[in-house]
C-alpha cells in the first residue's frame, strides 16, 4: 500500500497589529501546483488580492480574524490570523457656550483596553477637573472667554485626540471699592463692560439715590 500525504504546508506567517488600518500579510505561499485564498472569519477586512499570500488588507478598528487556505492535489490546509487595528477615534463632544464658571464635558467613552485623559490646550490654566480620566467630568473655575479642552484616548501604543471649545460668556463684574463720603454726590467706579462686548446697568436698593446714567460704568 502506498500512501501519499498531499496535505499542503501552511505554517508560515504571523498575526498583524499596529496603529493603522492597512497591513501586509506574510502567509505561506502555495506550491506551483496549489492555490491560496483569503477569507474573513470575523470583523471587517478588505483584501487587495484574496489569492495572494502577501496581500495587503484594510481592517476596521479592533481585532479582526482572517483565514488563509492553501489547496493542492485535492487537499486543503488553513491557518487563521489576527489583524488588530489599534487606532482610536475619540470624540470630545460638541462646542458649547455657558454663562457660569462650570461645565460638564461629554467625550466618547473609552473601550476595554483603552484609557483617556482630558487636558487643556494652551499655557497655564485655572480650571479644575472632577476627574480628568473619565469621559464626562465636571470642570469648575472656568476662566472667562474661550477654552479648548482636549480628549486623548490611548490604546496600547496608539494615541489619538479630539478637541471641544467651551466659551464662558460670564461677564466680568467689578463695582469698585466701598467708600464713605461726606457729601451727597459721588462718582461710581465700575469696570467698563464694553471691553468684553457686554453692557451694564446700575441698580439701587434705596429710592433716595439718584443715578445720573444707570448704564454708564462711571456714572455719578
Amino acid at each position: 500500500v502506498s500512501i501519499n500525504n498531499s496535505l499542503p504546508i501552511n505554517t508560515a506567517g504571523t498575526d498583524q497589529s499596529g496603529c493603522t488600518n492597512s497591513f501586509t500579510m506574510n502567509a505561506q505561499a502555495p506550491t506551483p501546483t496549489g492555490s491560496g485564498l483569503w477569507t474573513l472569519v470575523s470583523g471587517t477586512v478588505s483584501f487587495a488580492n484574496p489569492t495572494l499570500a502577501t496581500t495587503g488588507v484594510t481592517a476596521s478598528p479592533g481585532t479582526n480574524i482572517i483565514e488563509w487556505t492553501i489547496t493542492d492535489n485535492g487537499c486543503s490546509a488553513s491557518k487563521r490570523f489576527n489583524v488588530s487595528n489599534n487606532l482610536t477615534a475619540p470624540d470630545a463632544g460638541i462646542d458649547v457656550a455657558v454663562c457660569e464658571n462650570r461645565v460638564q464635558l461629554s467625550g466618547s467613552a473609552t473601550k476595554p483596553g483603552q484609557s483617556g485623559v482630558w487636558s487643556i490646550d494652551g499655557g497655564i490654566t485655572t480650571e479644575v477637573f472632577s476627574n480628568s480620566s473619565i469621559n464626562n467630568p465636571e470642570v469648575t473655575n472656568l476662566r472667562q472667554g474661550i477654552i479648548t479642552f482636549v480628549w486623548t484616548v490611548t490604546n496600547g501604543t496608539c494615541t489619538a485626540e479630539d478637541r471641544v471649545v467651551v466659551t464662558n460668556n460670564t461677564p466680568l463684574v467689578d463695582a469698585g471699592p466701598d467708600r464713605t463720603i461726606c457729601e451727597d454726590f459721588t462718582t461710581l467706579n465700575g469696570n467698563n463692560p464694553a471691553v468684553d462686548g457686554a453692557t451694564g446697568v446700575w441698580t439701587i436698593g434705596s429710592a433716595s439715590v439718584n443715578i445720573a446714567n444707570p448704564t454708564f460704568y462711571a456714572t455719578s
